[in-house]
């Protein structure tokens, strides 16, 4: 750990019908260099901070 690497993410934007209120879920990057290793990632993107598991080449959500 304690690498830093820039990357593409996809999230998904969901938003309280009626209000100015959202939030962003689901972090999926991608454009990541090949030799990431599997393991516990932590995105940040907007300002904000999100724990991801990287299983078997793919991303997962991690609970906090």
């Amino acid at each position: 750990m304690g690498r830093d690497v820039k990357c593409s993410v996809r999230v998904t934007k969901v938003s309280l019908p009626g209000t100015a209120i959202f939030s962003y879920t689901g972090p999926a990057p991608y454009d990541l260099p090949p030799d990431l290793a599997d393991g516990p990632y932590d995105i940040t993107y907007n300002g904000e901070t999100h724990r991801v598991q990287r299983k078997y080449g793919s991303w997962i959500a991690r609970m906090v």
